[in-house]
């Protein structure tokens, strides 16, 4: 949301223009609706007590209102009426009845206006606590287009024990969440002239987030078995991968996010190569790392990390 100076948005009319978020504007236009309905009935019934008393009351007497101060009205009318043997005493109270009856009638109806914000804001409140529903999700594109060879030589990233893919990149702006992530199908194709399909069975792999270059100590991991039948995607090309915890991230603190083949994998995926465009959130790499750049755990003998190919095509983020 656009921040304005309390100067400028002094009320929920106003600042309604400005709230991007849909959960917070259906609460602001509720209320805004409730206290529209409790202005009309306000006004109802202010008009309902003028017209019973402008009808029983002689108008030559109107003009003396203002002397009375806190008089209560109708029971001075009662007194004129009773003083002067008029059915004007009739006359108020059917119109009181009727007064009576509106106001009973507008209680329901804020009752239920009522209701009904309060409905939206505890709903309002269990988004808040989940966090969730009042932050955007982000898909930041890192590489745009996948090699469409079906060749794994030219065209994939062969996985075991011993290898990790890493992409080294850095926040731009502070309130970002790592979320998850897109990573580009099992390989299906051709493996040193011989048909290949990695999709056939299951496959696990463990991903885990560093601040800075040492694999050694994560800030977070966790282990998918991806079935390719079964598993979400995107595009047709990219598996979702959602973790079950968001890890904040800092603004100008690099960061690696790797993949690990389980224990005793062996399989490849497709990869994706041609940069994507810059973008306001997040710094992607702009050249290769070779291993000993990194602090790598002991299994791992070979670091896949080139800034213009690879199996991260894309972060999903949250922005606070």
């Amino acid at each position: 949301m656009q921040q304005k100076s309390n100067s400028v948005l002094k009320n929920l009319e106003q600042l309604q223009y400005y709230v991007k978020n849909d959960e917070f504007l259906e609460v602001i236009k509720s209320f805004l609706k409730f206290k529209a309905t409790a202005l009309q009935i306000l006004d109802q019934i202010e008009q309902s007590i003028v017209n019973a008393t402008v009808k029983c009351t002689p108008k030559e007497m109107i003009g003396l209102y203002d002397d009375y101060g806190t008089l209560d009205i109708i029971n001075w009318l009662q007194s004129v009426s009773i003083n002067e043997q008029s059915q004007a005493l009739k006359e108020i109270k059917l119109e009181k009845q009727s007064i009576q009856k509106l106001r009973h009638s507008y209680e329901i109806t804020f009752k239920k206006n009522l209701k009904d914000l309060q409905d939206i804001l505890e709903k309002t409140l269990d988004a808040i606590n989940n966090q969730v529903e009042y932050q955007t999700n982000l898909t930041i594109t890192r590489l745009k287009k996948r090699d469409e060879s079906i060749v794994l030589e030219n065209n994939g990233i062969l996985f075991d024990a011993g290898v990790v893919s890493v992409c080294v990149f850095e926040p731009k702006s502070n309130g970002l969440f790592l979320k998850g992530l897109h990573q580009p199908i099992f390989f299906d194709g051709i493996y040193f002239e011989q048909p290949i399909n990695f999709k056939e069975n299951p496959h696990k792999i463990k991903f885990s987030l560093h601040k800075g270059f040492n694999l050694k100590d994560s800030l977070y991991e966790e282990e998918f078995s991806i079935y390719d039948p079964e598993f979400k995607k995107v595009d047709g090309n990219n598996y979702v991968i959602e973790f079950k915890q968001q890890v904040k991230l800092e603004k100008g603190c690099k960061y690696c996010v790797c993949a690990y083949a389980g224990q005793d994998e062996f399989f490849a995926t497709t990869q994706y190569m041609e940069i994507e465009q810059d973008n306001p959130y997040i710094k992607f790499q702009e050249k290769s790392y070779d291993h000993g750049e990194f602090i790598a755990p002991d299994h791992v003998n070979q670091i896949i990390s080139e800034h213009n190919k690879g199996i991260f095509s894309a972060f999903i983020v949250i922005e606070e």
